[in-house]
Parts: C-alpha cells; sequence; structure tokens
C-alpha cells in the first residue's frame, strides 16, 4: 500500500515523500515540519498560479520590447515594414 508523508522546509517549500508498504522517514532537516496533504495541495496551487503569472509577466515584457524594436525599426528610412517583423519577431495587431 502507497503511504505519502508531507513537509514544509523552513523556506517555504514543500516535499512529498511517498512509499509502498513503508512508511517514509521524515528527512533530518533543523525545522521542518510536518503537513497535511490539503496544506501540500493548496502550496503547490499557490506555486503554480505563481509561476504562469511569472511566464505571463517574462512573456508580456518581451512582447513589449519587440514592439518597441519594430517601432524603432519601422522608423528608420530604409526599413519597411516586413523587414521590422522579420527582424524582431513581432507581428503589429492590426496586420
Amino acid at each position: 500500500m502507497q503511504e505519502s508523508r508531507y513537509f514544509k522546509n523552513p523556506d517555504g517549500t514543500v516535499l512529498k515523500l511517498s512509499g509502498e508498504n513503508v512508511t517514509p522517514s521524515a528527512p533530518e532537516v533543523e525545522g521542518i515540519e510536518e503537513i497535511t496533504a490539503e496544506e501540500f495541495d493548496a502550496s503547490m496551487a499557490a506555486y503554480q498560479v505563481a509561476r504562469q503569472k511569472a511566464v505571463d509577466d517574462a512573456l508580456a515584457a518581451r512582447k513589449a520590447e519587440a514592439k518597441a524594436a519594430y517601432r524603432a525599426l519601422s522608423a528608420l528610412p530604409g526599413i519597411g515594414p516586413e523587414a521590422a517583423k522579420y527582424l524582431t519577431r513581432y507581428t503589429p495587431e492590426d496586420s
């Protein structure tokens, strides 16, 4: 039978230890505390939300940088919109 125990490290990270036909022993880390499966799941859900926000923020920043570069290149004489799109990997919303 699979058994699991859940722990929270002093830095706030969580850990799940599982084993079959054996009770997993607690890690020997000072300040670690055992938590419930529900607390573990809530911590993981919060982590996933924060991670997705960080990814979304990074993508938005990259798009803003590409848009600024596109506009700067498009304003230069001799560089048309197609070349600016190619160089910046940015496609204007109205295209």
